[in-house]
């Protein structure tokens, strides 16, 4: 008697050990491990081409600087530049997006060839013709595309 419960302990000990490594591999085959990079080596080099805090705020400085512009916000994320720019009622879009290409004079050309640029106008007015536009400038282009 006794060794039977013996062996039925054993047999259900190797039964649950089983399950576990089961899960485990079965896990770590589906699921994303939490170790890598979100991006995988799409980043590669980033380091060559790090955008420095002087030129962020040189940006935002001279979106600034127009008369038109009530805010900036600037946003990195991997290889893509987000600029949101919040622009004063009844400007121009012809006029906005003249002067999105002066911000990229603070970007040098290597810098220009590695991240892909969105730039958003927005209107302090949400009801004004032509608002929200969204401009994009890819890494291989040297000009926006709205």
């Amino acid at each position: 008697m006794v060794n039977n419960k013996k062996k039925r302990i054993i047999f259900i000990s190797i039964i649950i050990g089983i399950i576990i490594i089961l899960f485990v591999l079965i896990f770590k085959l589906f699921f994303v491990d939490s170790n890598k990079d979100v991006y995988g080596n799409r980043l590669d080099g980033i380091n060559k081409v790090k955008i420095g805090e002087n030129q962020i705020s040189d940006i935002k400085e001279q979106i600034n600087s127009y008369d038109e512009v009530n805010s900036v916000e600037y946003d990195l994320k991997g290889r893509l530049i987000n600029i949101i720019i919040e622009l004063k009622d009844k400007t121009d879009l012809n006029n906005s997006k003249s002067f999105i290409n002066k911000c990229l004079e603070v970007l040098d050309e290597e810098q220009k060839q590695y991240y892909d640029i969105q730039v958003f106008l927005i209107s302090e007015n949400e009801k004004q013709e032509n608002y929200p536009a969204i401009g994009y400038k890819n890494k291989n282009s040297n000009d926006f595309a709205w």
